[in-house]
């Protein structure tokens, strides 16, 4: 699960950094809200079937997957002028088990 140390202010007035670290296991579960071109890349990587067997969605429509997962299925299609895959490029984690 993620561990998070907060940011903070040092003498300057600055933001620290340093200290405002997440760590993340490649085998965490987390959800992201997907776009319109995240379910287009969702559909071209698996048929119906196999959906059902490996998507799973809430009941707020976020999609829930394992961090490696979401690079194997999302990774070719990152690129800084590509349309976003995720809702405000969110990638949410914690609170799950």
């Amino acid at each position: 699960m993620a561990e998070y140390a907060g940011a903070y202010l040092d003498v300057n007035g600055m933001i620290n950094y340093e200290k405002s670290v997440i760590k993340l296991n490649i085998n965490d579960s987390v959800r992201v809200k997907l776009t319109e071109s995240g379910m287009k890349v969702l559909d071209k990587k698996y048929n119906e079937n196999q959906k059902r067997h490996v998507c799973q969605f809430d009941k707020n429509g976020y999609f829930t997957a394992q961090i490696w997962q979401l690079f194997a299925i999302f990774g070719e299609d990152f690129a800084m002028y590509a349309p976003q895959m995720f809702e405000m490029n969110e990638i949410l984690a914690g609170g799950l088990e």
